[in-house]
């Protein structure tokens, strides 16, 4: 379900761009879905169709929800306007959306494809946290976010850009150790099955929050938007109370002196320069 609400508006901002489809509605919107149909497409093609994969076949589960989908869009008129070649869309989403949320899921409880659904976590949540949120910062309209990324100097774009590569190095090299060390992934429920103390660890114990705070405080700043600056305090905050507690536990419980060892030496929050 996160990765259908992560992927959801992106891909239906290209369908309306296409002309595929649009809503008209003056209810809150996200990337041009009404916030009620976001959440309740999300739950469909995300809890439920889950659900339904444990009893029939991937591939009917996908079929079964593609012809929902065929059925009521036409029905939903006029909150839903539809162009002549919508069916593109339809496909778009299918494959954007829906297949891969299902997919991730049949991989995630069989404990298989490792590299490939730690990708499409990594997607989902850097799709979360550093292109909704500051979508629904900016009225949740793609036109005044893109109107904003563009309308900033052209030297504040290349320095934004090569801040936010750099900053973007860290979490992606924690993700890499994640599954060729620990033989894991990002999401707790899913964590490694080995302590990992190798690579960019080595430095730094958390650089996978350290890498998206620093990221959303460098869009707060790009956009000068209090609230992306708040969505980034917020995800400190959490960091540095519930999940480091519980990060703490988790870790002393399944590693003992190994996390303990490694807890001591190695900096939570800033890079060690020296081992």
């Amino acid at each position: 379900m996160l990765w259908n609400l992560a992927t959801l508006p992106c891909l239906n901002g290209i369908a309306e761009w296409a002309g595929w489809w649009s809503f008209e509605t003056s209810s809150p919107r996200l990337g041009g879905l009404p916030l009620s149909l976001w959440i309740g497409w999300a739950a469909l093609w995300g809890a439920l169709a889950c659900l339904l994969s444990k009893k029939l076949s991937l591939w009917l589960v996908v079929i079964l929800m593609a012809l929902i989908d065929l059925l009521v869009m036409p029905l939903l008129e006029p909150l839903l306007v539809l162009g002549r070649q919508w069916i593109f869309g339809e496909f778009l989403l299918i494959l954007g959306v829906l297949l891969p949320g299902l997919l991730l899921y049949r991989w995630t409880a069989e404990r298989t494809h490792l590299g490939r659904r730690t990708t499409l976590i990594s997607l989902g949540f850097a799709l979360l946290a550093l292109v909704l949120i500051p979508l629904a910062a900016h009225v949740g309209s793609w036109a005044t976010l893109l109107d904003k990324l563009t309308s900033q100097p052209p030297i504040n774009q290349v320095c934004a850009a090569i801040l936010a590569t750099l900053l973007s190095i860290p979490p992606i090299l924690a993700v890499r150790e994640f599954v060729l060390i620990g033989r894991g992934t990002p999401v707790p429920m899913d964590a490694p099955e080995r302590l990992v103390t190798t690579g960019i660890y080595r430095r730094i114990r958390n650089p996978m929050q350290t890498g998206i705070t620093l990221l959303l405080f460098l869009e707060a700043l790009y956009f000068f938007n209090p609230w992306i600056a708040f969505s980034a305090i917020s995800i400190l905050v959490y960091s540095l109370g519930f999940a480091r507690w519980s990060e703490d536990f988790d870790l002393s419980r399944r590693f003992g002196k190994d996390w303990e060892n490694y807890r001591d030496q190695v900096p939570s929050w800033r890079i060690r320069l020296r081992s």
